[in-house]
């Protein structure tokens, strides 16, 4: 499911106040068309009306491929400094594993398994990488 929220929000240089809208979670098959908006840096930037300030908000999203089974997970990097998100997170088997604040067994296992980044431009290319990935595997 995509997930939007809208929030009062006050610029960092000018200190207006404006209602936004941000996106928590990117499901394709519900609104493909945000794909497109994730790829032109669209999604998640904050733009003043007052004194044309932009920049990219702190918040975390998730772009999740039902179709092709695959999710991409961003945190702002500097999350890393908060030690309850770093506790959020586990070194087994040599991978990084995401331990969850409720129960997510119910989802599907590549929701479950998800690549993290820490940059909006990695998450897009990690995305491209993974999309033309796939066509290969399918084909083994």
């Amino acid at each position: 499911m995509s997930i939007c929220e809208h929030i009062e929000f006050q610029c960092p240089s000018c200190n207006s106040s404006q209602t936004i809208e941000i996106w928590r979670s990117i499901n394709t098959q519900e609104n493909p068309e945000l794909k497109k908006e994730l790829f032109e840096g669209r999604i998640n930037v904050f733009h003043c009306l007052e004194c044309d300030f932009e920049g990219s908000l702190p918040v975390d999203l998730l772009y999740h491929d039902v179709e092709n089974q695959f999710c991409v997970q961003f945190f702002p990097f500097e999350w890393i400094l908060d030690d309850k998100f770093i506790q959020r997170f586990r070194f087994q088997d040599g991978n990084v594993v995401f331990v969850p604040q409720k129960d997510i067994l119910s989802l599907p296992a590549y929701l479950r398994n998800f690549q993290i980044t820490f940059n909006m431009n990695e998450m897009i290319r990690y995305i491209i990488f993974l999309e033309k990935v796939l066509p290969i595997g399918k084909n083994w």
